[in-house]
């Protein structure tokens, strides 16, 4: 595998758990894809939506039987193309996450998608997160170097920054900092951030989630100062810095994703 510019190659491996059955799930699949922003974790399906730039398409959707009873029918399947959600066109899994967040439970989502020349839509209600199937993914990052990041957290608990050459990830309640092997000290002036870092303040926010973290990051314009706060073995640290340009092309990643 071999890291390309500011390209970071990602090994992901997903599977996933579902509070309601004792049985794992297991199936074969490898695919290789460039994604631009972030991946979007729809628990009702297992299932995680991604996007290449150009289109949004599910990467992954979890075997029928291991979803809750009232959604096991929904015919959705890895590489369908999402076009759009309650009637609105969607060109970004930013605009997809930012819908879904925005409705209540039990309020229906529709998702309108392409399989080939077929297009319909898949039409369920939003599910209570204490039911939704809950998903885990390995992520290996390798800089061609030899050398690899591993990590194993909750597939919607992970923020990349690539401009920052740096994931977030949400462990136990905690937002780690987890850099890239891309990353170097000093690179960008003024941050100041370790591998296992704990973020606990941006811009004088406390950080209680992962949603608390993108949202004030995503407030924050290019060039304006970011102030973070970290916790490094007990001691304070804390970096002031610009936030710097998207990287070019959005910020792409490329997934490799197997399940087993």
């Amino acid at each position: 595998m071999k890291i390309i510019s500011k390209i970071a190659l990602v090994c992901l491996l997903a599977t996933v758990f579902s509070q309601m059955f004792a049985q794992n799930w297991s199936q074969k699949r490898e695919v290789e894809m460039k994604i631009e922003g972030e991946p979007f974790n729809l628990a009702e399906l297992g299932a995680v939506i991604v996007s290449d730039g150009e289109t949004i398409k599910f990467l992954h959707v979890s075997d029928a039987a291991q979803r809750p009873a009232a959604y096991r029918d929904i015919d959705a399947k890895s590489d369908d193309e999402v076009l759009m959600m309650n009637g609105k066109r969607i060109r970004d899994t930013a605009t997809l996450k930012k819908m879904y967040d925005e409705l209540a439970i039990g309020d229906a989502v529709k998702i309108g998608v392409r399989r080939g020349e077929q297009m319909f839509i898949l039409d369920f209600p939003k599910i209570d997160p204490k039911d939704a199937p809950k998903m885990m993914m390995r992520m290996v990052v390798d800089d061609g170097s030899g050398n690899t990041d591993e990590m194993t957290f909750g597939a919607e608990d992970i923020f990349p920054a690539m401009e920052l050459q740096m994931l977030f990830t949400m462990e136990d309640g905690k937002l780690i900092a987890r850099p890239t092997h891309e990353f170097k000290p000093g690179k960008i002036n003024g941050l100041d951030i370790a591998e296992g870092d704990v973020i606990t303040t941006i811009n004088g926010k406390t950080i209680e989630s992962l949603d608390d973290f993108r949202e004030a990051y995503a407030a924050i314009a290019v060039g304006e100062t970011v102030k973070l706060s970290a916790d490094r073995n007990g001691k304070t640290v804390t970096s002031n810095f610009k936030k710097p340009e998207p990287v070019a092309g959005g910020g792409r990643m490329m997934i490799k994703r197997e399940s087993n």
